[in-house]
């Protein structure tokens, strides 16, 4: 039921030529489809349900592609930016930045390795989940453990950077890959709402078939804005860490609160206890996104805790409360507890 057209695409020059080349191809294939193979696809491209799928430079050309339909009035010959109605970056590349590699409000959609070793997410460098943060759409990330960033291509050479044990290899990631980005387009191309719970559910609940049971997979999904019923705290307005974004009083007796944007700011991962968003790469320096973070021991009584403001007190339209909490990368308490808190 999907017309698949794969296009070369030079990245070399950058990622405005790879853009170039996504919306010139697209185009091309809409406007030029009764003369292809004979004819034999006229009238079987459906114009209005694009998805546009890219890996590495390619992954940031296709945000970009996006981004100049929405923001610079680009316009294509066959569609528009309301054909595109999902964008999968596979291990982006970021090198445009906060105003030009933007997925605004498109359906999004972020697959990336942990043991990546060109689109690293070391310090300082590029930041696939800074992209993935921009998206105000749907959006949902498959973060594969064990996955370099040549896995998810069909030729490219072995650049894991992970520890040896943890690599599964580049059949296993396709394993993964295939799933999600099937489930991707059913979502979203077809509409199909069980495909969802392959964003959200647990992976050791929810694994597809073919994917082995050891491989470890991190899903992470957000509503796009205009569908959630209230938030009490994004962390994006009301610096204060007592005053939620919301409006609502903030109370816990946890250590170290601090509200900041979530990048590590000085360039090494390591601990020293002097940056509190240490190993966070969910930002560039231009990004404002921005998080909470606290210290408590485990075993202690800490609360952290969110007053719900007087308008917001009626959750009755709402199916779901949405939230995600992380341990800090290699703090002294996360080191001393290696495995899921509760």
């Amino acid at each position: 039921g999907y017309v698949v057209m794969a296009h070369d695409n030079d990245t070399r020059p950058g990622i405005e030529a790879a853009s170039t080349t996504t919306l010139n191809a697209t185009d091309r294939i809409l406007v030029e489809q009764s003369l292809l193979g004979g004819g034999v696809l006229d009238g079987h491209i459906e114009g209005t349900r694009i998805a546009w799928i890219g890996h590495s430079r390619g992954g940031e050309g296709v945000v970009r592609a996006y981004d100049r339909l929405v923001d610079e009035g680009y316009s294509p010959v066959a569609y528009g930016a309301a054909d595109v109605v999902v964008i999968s970056s596979i291990a982006p590349t970021d090198f445009l930045g906060t105003n030009e590699a933007d997925p605004h409000d498109v359906n999004y959609h972020l697959l990336y390795g942990s043991s990546d070793g060109d689109v690293c997410g070391c310090p300082n460098s590029l930041y696939p989940f800074a992209v993935f943060e921009r998206a105000g759409g749907f959006r949902h990330s498959t973060y594969v453990h064990g996955a370099d960033h040549n896995d998810f291509n069909c030729c490219g050479f072995n650049d894991f950077t992970g520890p040896a044990a943890t690599e599964i290899g580049r059949a296993e990631a396709q394993a993964v890959q295939k799933a999600i980005l099937l489930a991707t387009v059913k979502r979203y191309i077809d509409g199909n709402v069980p495909a969802e719970d392959y964003f959200w559910r647990q992976y050791e609940r929810l694994r597809p078939i073919g994917v082995a049971a050891t491989t470890v997979v991190v899903n992470e999904y957000r509503q796009a804005s205009s569908e959630r019923i209230a938030v009490l705290d994004d962390f994006q307005t009301e610096p204060d860490p007592g005053t939620a974004s919301s409006g609502g009083l903030v109370t816990s007796n946890v250590a170290n609160l601090v509200e900041d944007r979530m990048i590590d700011d000085n360039g090494s991962f390591s601990w020293d206890g002097s940056e509190p968003m240490n190993g966070m790469t969910r930002a560039e320096p231009t990004d404002a996104t921005r998080g909470a973070v606290f210290d408590y021991s485990v075993g202690g009584d800490a609360f952290w805790e969110l007053q719900v403001a007087a308008a917001q007190r009626d959750f009755s339209a709402a199916d779901y409360l949405s939230f995600r909490a992380t341990q800090g990368t290699r703090h002294p308490e996360t080191v001393a507890t290696l495995e899921d808190l509760v």
